[in-house]
C-alpha cells in the first residue's frame, strides 16, 4: 500500500509539471486568461481525479530470465544472505515515513482551514450590518443584465474586508464593506457590485472549494500553490472583462472604481479572507493589481471562436483531464526459469523467493552452521515431468581433487 501512494504520488507531481508548463505558456503577458483559467482548472481536477489504471514501467535493474541449465547453487547463492534484505527494509520504512507526513500534513490543512473559517464567521458576524435594501435592489438589476437565474443575498458589513463572495454551503453570499456604501457614488459602487456577482455567475465560489482540496491533499506540491495563485488571477481578469463587455461601461471608469473601492477599505490591512472566498485584491499583490488595471484600460473585446474551435479546445482539455485516471507502477521481472525447449516458465521466483542464510555447502563442502542441506527451494510439483533430472536442488558441489 506505501508503494502504491508513492507511484500516486509520483504520477501525480509528474502529470503537475507538465500541465504546469502548458499553464505558464498561456498565462504569459494575461493576453488569454479564458484559456489560462481553463488550463489551471484542468491541472487541479486532474490532481483530484482517482488514479484507476495502472501503467507498468520495467524496472531497468530487474534480473533477466535464467535457463534450466544454469540453475545450480549458485543461482540460490545469488540470492545474497537475509542481511541483503536491510537496505529494502530501510527503504520500506522510508516510504512508509513519506505517506505518514503525507496524511498528517494533510489533516493539518484541514484543521487549519476550519479554524480560519470559523474565526472569520465569528468577526464577520460581530461586525455584520445585515442586508441593505437598496444594495439589494441594485444587485437584482446588475444580475438580471448578467443574466443570474437567483441573485445571491447582499450583506454589508462593518470590518475592513474586500468585496468577496463567500459561500460555506447553502446559498452564496456577497459581502460588501459598510466603508464602500458610504463613501462611493451609486454608480461606481454598481461595477462593484457587478463584479462580485460576475464571480456568482461564474461559480468561482464553487472553484475556490475545487483549489482548495487540491491543495490540502497535495500540499507539498509547489506547482499545486502556483497553479491556485494564476486561477485567481485569471478569475479575476476574466471578470473584468465580463463587467466591462457586458455593460459596456469605459474601462477606465471602471478601472477607476476598482482602486477607489481599494483605497476606501484600506487594504494593507485587511484581513486574510477564508480559502473559500472569492475576495478582491488585498494589497500583497501590488505587481498583478497594476497588471489587471493595465488590462482593463486597454481592454479588447473577446473574439467569438468558431463552434469547430471550441470543441477542439474542449477535446483537448478533456484528453489532459485522462492523464489524471493514470498512474505509473512498477512492473515486477521475477527471476523466471525457463525449460529449453518448452518456451514454458520452469519457476517464477522473486529475489525474496530465493533467500536463504547461506549457501548449504562452501567451497571446500563443509556444511555451514544454520544451513539447511536438503532445503526444498525447487518443488517437484512446480517441475514438469521429466525435468526432475535435470535441475539436481540436493546435488553438492564436487569437491576440488
Amino acid at each position: 500500500m506505501t508503494d502504491l501512494a508513492l507511484q500516486i504520488a509520483g504520477s501525480k507531481l509528474a502529470i503537475s509539471i507538465v500541465l504546469g508548463g502548458a499553464v505558464w505558456l498561456a498565462a504569459r503577458g494575461n493576453e488569454r486568461p479564458r484559456l489560462c483559467h481553463a488550463l489551471c482548472l484542468t491541472l487541479l481536477a486532474a490532481l483530484l481525479v482517482p488514479p484507476l489504471i495502472a501503467v507498468p514501467v520495467l524496472n531497468p535493474a530487474a534480473p533477466a530470465p535464467v535457463s534450466a541449465e544454469a540453475v545450480t547453487f549458485n543461482a540460490v547463492r545469488s540470492a545474497g544472505p537475509l542481511g541483503a534484505a536491510g537496505g529494502a527494509g530501510f527503504t520500506q520504512n522510508g516510504g512508509f515515513r513519506l505517506v505518514l507526513a503525507w496524511i498528517l500534513g494533510a489533516v493539518a490543512m484541514v484543521g487549519w482551514t476550519i479554524a480560519r473559517a470559523r474565526a472569520f464567521r465569528a468577526s464577520m458576524e460581530r461586525a455584520s450590518r445585515g442586508p441593505c435594501p437598496g444594495l439589494q435592489e441594485m444587485a437584482r438589476e446588475v444580475g438580471r443584465t448578467l443574466g443570474l437565474k437567483k441573485v445571491p443575498t447582499i450583506q454589508t458589513t462593518d470590518a475592513v474586508v474586500s468585496p468577496m463572495v463567500y459561500w460555506g454551503g447553502g446559498t452564496a453570499r456577497v459581502l460588501i464593506p459598510s466603508a464602500l456604501v458610504k463613501g462611493m457614488e451609486r454608480s461606481r459602487l454598481r461595477w462593484i457590485l457587478a463584479h462580485e456577482l460576475a464571480h456568482v455567475r461564474r461559480r468561482d465560489h464553487l472553484v475556490r472549494w475545487l483549489e482548495w482540496l487540491a491543495c490540502t491533499v497535495f500540499w507539498w506540491n509547489p506547482i499545486a500553490w502556483w497553479t491556485r495563485r494564476r486561477l485567481r488571477a485569471a478569475g479575476e481578469i476574466c471578470c473584468d472583462a465580463l463587467v466591462v463587455n457586458t455593460f459596456g461601461c469605459a474601462p477606465r471608469d471602471y478601472a477607476r472604481s476598482l482602486v477607489r473601492a481599494l483605497d476606501l477599505v484600506r487594504t494593507e490591512r485587511t484581513s486574510r479572507p477564508p480559502a473559500f472566498a472569492s475576495a478582491a485584491h488585498s494589497g500583497r499583490r501590488t505587481r498583478h493589481l497594476e497588471k489587471r488595471l493595465r488590462m482593463i484600460i486597454t481592454n479588447r473585446p473577446a473574439g467569438t471562436r468558431s463552434p469547430a474551435l471550441r470543441t477542439v479546445l474542449r477535446g483537448g482539455l478533456v484528453v489532459l483531464l485522462a492523464f489524471g485516471f493514470v498512474y505509473c507502477s512498477e512492473r515486477t521481472s521475477p527471476t523466471a526459469v525457463e525449460v529449453s525447449g518448452s518456451g514454458t516458465p520452469l519457476l517464477n521466483l522473486t529475489t525474496a523467493d530465493l533467500e536463504v542464510s547461506a549457501d548449504p555447502h562452501d567451497d571446500s563442502g563443509s556444511t555451514r552452521p544454520g544451513a539447511s542441506r536438503g532445503a526444498t527451494i525447487l518443488s517437484s510439483q512446480w517441475l514438469p515431468p521429466g525435468t526432475i533430472e535435470r535441475v539436481l536442488v540436493d546435488q553438492p558441489p564436487p569437491r576440488a581433487r
